[in-house]
C-alpha cells in the first residue's frame, strides 16, 4: 500500500529541479550526484515521466543492487517502471471487473461497494476545475496512449544498436 501512496504522491506533487543537487525521495531530502541526476533526466525524457518518480525508482534499484553498473541500473529502472505501470493497469482492470460483476450480482456486497467507489470516486464525469483532469482521467489517457508507446518502443528496439551508452557523470548512487 505504501508504494501506491508514493506513486500517487509523485503524480500530484510539485516537481523539484533535478539540477539543484538535492531531491526529496521517500519523504527525505537527499543530495544527488551528477551521474544520478543525468540518469534521472535521461530516463524521465525517454519514459515521459516526472523526474521525481524516476529518481525514486532509480534509488530503489540502486539500493536493491549495490555496485551495479550504470547501464544495468538504467535497464532495471526501466523494467521497474513498466512493472509498476502494469500493476496500476491490473488494479484498474480488477476494479472494472468488480464493477461489471456487481451489475450482474447485486447480492455480492463487496463487488457492489467496489463498483460504487469506482463509479463515484474514480471515473470522472467531466474534467476538473479550470480544465484540470483528475488523476484517473490522466491514467485513462495514458492507457489510451499505450498503443503509440508500444509501437515507439518496438521501433526503437528493432533499430537499437547492440550496446547502450549511459549518461556519464561521477559515482553511481546517491551521495
Amino acid at each position: 500500500m505504501n508504494q501506491v501512496r508514493c506513486f500517487f504522491t509523485f503524480l500530484l506533487s510539485t516537481p523539484e529541479p533535478i539540477n539543484s543537487g538535492k531531491m526529496t525521495i521517500e519523504d527525505k531530502q537527499v543530495a544527488i550526484n551528477t551521474e544520478f541526476a543525468s540518469q534521472v533526466l535521461f530516463l524521465s525524457q525517454q519514459l515521459e515521466c516526472s523526474e521525481r518518480y524516476i529518481a525514486a525508482l532509480l534509488d530503489e534499484v540502486l539500493k536493491e543492487n549495490p555496485g551495479v553498473d550504470s547501464v544495468t541500473s538504467l535497464e532495471l529502472t526501466v523494467e521497474l517502471f513498466h512493472l509498476r505501470r502494469r500493476h496500476l493497469v491490473d488494479t484498474l482492470r480488477y476494479l472494472v471487473d468488480a464493477t461489471k460483476a456487481a451489475d450482474s450480482n447485486k447480492d455480492n456486497k463487496i463487488h457492489v461497494r467496489l463498483a460504487r467507489y469506482f463509479v463515484t470516486e474514480l471515473i470522472p464525469a467531466s474534467s476538473g476545475q479550470d480544465g484540470n483532469f483528475t488523476l484517473v482521467t490522466r491514467i485513462w489517457k495514458q492507457i489510451e496512449q499505450l498503443n503509440a508507446l508500444v509501437a515507439r518502443t518496438d521501433s526503437a528496439k528493432r533499430g537499437a544498436a547492440s550496446n547502450t551508452v549511459a549518461p556519464t557523470g561521477h559515482g553511481s548512487s546517491l551521495t
